[in-house]
């Protein structure tokens, strides 16, 4: 049985996308690669949350000393976490992270023992790891794919040829920061996202962060999808507004 590196493991209500408000288990896998300027799980792969920003990493030997420097990681079996998924009555499963393909055999794992146990399961990537190629594919009900807008200060990084994968119960999420974030969205949705089978497409505009001192209004990423996108919807963080910017909701 493969064992998994988790962050938290915690049941709640699904705070954005097309499932809000949907109560879910959210299985947190630790560690991510990269480095995302106003990424908001920097417990799950940094000790500190002032470690932000530079070259994601690549070389296992890092990775490994990242993980090593996450906080509060559990190491834990697949049938552990299933057990743990069990005790809540939603049927629905978020995998997140971190990065839940940066652990692509547990995460394989997981997913297959979900469904064995009859649970529907969402999982959000980070869009710059391949998604799986095989079946696997197909045993997620609703991919959460980013694209990661300029600035995330992943652009470097950007891959989309799994867009024109995506199904209508998939998601693509935009995360913007910017007004250059935003006309960056309209085009990739012109190039890559207007067929009528497509996924659905997120804009979710982040606010200020400790790391970043600007944000952007509700009222002005909402403005900006009624006149630009408007094959795409606005998808605020509700859990934040219910109960604040804090782990395990």
């Amino acid at each position: 049985m493969t064992n998994i590196r988790i962050s938290e493991i915690f049941y709640s209500l699904q705070g954005e996308g097309i499932l809000t408000g949907v109560p879910m288990t959210f299985v947190r896998f630790a560690f991510c690669p990269w480095r995302c300027r106003w990424c908001d799980s920097v417990y799950t792969w940094a000790l500190s949350d002032t470690r932000m920003g530079g070259l994601p990493l690549v070389d296992q030997l890092q990775q490994e000393e990242a993980l090593t420097s996450a906080k509060e990681v559990e190491i834990l079996g697949v049938s552990e976490i299933v057990e743990k998924v069990e005790q809540n009555p939603a049927k629905w499963v978020c995998i997140t992270g971190g990065e839940p393909l940066s652990q692509p055999a547990a995460f394989r794992e997981l997913v297959y023992a979900l469904n064995k146990r009859s649970f529907s399961v969402e999982v959000e990537t980070s869009g710059l790891i391949p998604l799986p190629g095989d079946n696997l594919f197909d045993q997620v009900d609703s991919w959460v794919v980013d694209v990661k807008t300029p600035s995330s200060g992943m652009g470097q990084f950007l891959r989309l040829d799994d867009l024109d994968r995506l199904r209508k119960t998939d998601q693509v999420k935009f995360v913007v920061q910017s007004k250059d974030d935003l006309e960056f969205a309209v085009e990739i949705v012109n190039q890559k996202l207007l067929r009528t089978d497509g996924p659905q497409v997120l804009v979710s505009p982040v606010g200020p962060t400790r790391f970043e001192k600007d944000g952007m209004e509700l009222d002005q990423a909402a403005e900006f999808i009624k006149s630009n996108i408007p094959k795409a919807r606005l998808s605020v963080q509700i859990h934040k507004f219910i109960w604040g910017n804090q782990r395990g909701v």
